[in-house]
This record gives C-alpha cells, structure tokens and sequence, in this order.
C-alpha cells in the first residue's frame, strides 16, 4: 500500500477527532454563557450606583401639616372714644359758658358720642401756674345725643348759663369737662376765658 493511500484512509479518523473536539469546545463555551435551565427568565441585572432622576422631585409646600396663627390684632378702635377736645366759644359780651366739645378716638379722629356731660369751673388762684382755685359753678347731667353734634366735625356746642356768678370781662377760669357714656368716661381739662368782651 503506498504512502498516498494511507494518508486518505487517515483523513476520516482526523475529521472524527476534530468534531468530537469541536463539539466538546462548544458545548463548554454555552455553558459558560448562561447557567439557567431553558425556558426560564434570567433575573433583571442590578446595580450599587444609584442613578439621577431626570428631573429633580417636587418640592412640599412650605406650609404643608404647619398650622400657622395670625398675630392678635392690636391698635385703637375706630369707634372707641379716648380722649376729648375741648375749645372756647361765645358771642363777645354774653353771660354764658361756651364750650366746643369734641371726641376723639385713638388715630386723633372726631367721633360722635352719646351720653351725659358733667361741667365744672374753677378760679384759678396762680396765672402763671394754672393752679385751681375755688369751684365757681357746675353744671350736670347734660344730655347729648348724636343729633347735636355736627355733621361736619363731630362737635357739640354747649351753651352754659351762669347763676349766681358773673365773671369780669377778659376772665380766665379752668374749666373740666366729663363725657360719660355706656362703657365709660372721657374727660379733659383747659384754660379758658370766661367772658369775651365786647370790642375783641
């Protein structure tokens, strides 16, 4: 048998080597590349870095679950009376108290009042310090309601007639006024002149 015929009849038994090799070659290569048994689902890959949301989330709202308490309302109330301004009136030579009543709340604005105005004059004993004297008349429960005050200016104008006492002309006394009305009393106190004279 020549060399040539030998060779040939080796080549079927080369080729069975190679795809038994070949075969075990693949075999090994698949299973290195998945371990699941067919027809199962391979499990969703994780991963320890921690992704960045697209967009950031919505911020809560600032007042979320805090119950916020308005501030107590303070201040002066426009309709409560704190003080009263009292002004000298009179035609020059009549014999009369005339006093301008006017009361006023906390924002220095006129209001109008109802109640009782008690009146009383005193002589002043020291010019120069406005120091009371004796009392010289009195004048009570002067009723004033709100159709006596004027539309303008919120004022009452009292007209007092003296008894049993005349004052020169050009005289000064202090007089001291009293509103009272349901919740309480204002009041205030002045120089005035009691007697204008005839030429001023």
């Amino acid at each position: 048998m020549s060399a040539r015929h030998v060779f040939r009849a080796l080549i079927p038994v080369f080729s069975l080597i190679y795809l038994i090799s070949a075969g075990t070659g693949c075999s090994n290569a698949l299973d290195a590349v998945s371990t699941e048994t067919p027809g199962t689902t391979p499990p969703t890959a994780t991963s320890t870095t921690h992704a960045v949301p697209a967009t950031a989330p919505a911020e809560p709202p600032s007042g979320a679950g805090v119950t916020v308490t308005p501030p107590a309302v303070t201040g002066s109330n426009e309709n409560l009376p704190e003080g009263l301004f009292l002004l000298s009136s009179g035609t020059p030579g009549m014999v009369t108290l005339d006093l301008i009543i006017q009361p006023m709340n906390g924002a220095g604005e006129s209001i109008i009042v109802e109640g009782r105005v008690e009146v009383k004059l005193w002589e002043i004993t020291d010019p120069f310090t406005s120091q009371k004297g004796s009392l010289l008349q009195e004048w009570k429960g002067i009723e004033v309601a709100a159709v006596d005050y004027d539309t303008l200016y919120n004022e009452v104008w009292l007209q007092l007639p003296y008894s049993g006492f005349e004052p020169e002309w050009g005289q000064n006394g202090i007089v001291e006024v009293e509103l009272a009305f349901d919740d309480g009393s204002i009041s205030t106190q002045k120089e005035i002149k009691l007697r204008k004279s005839p030429d001023c």
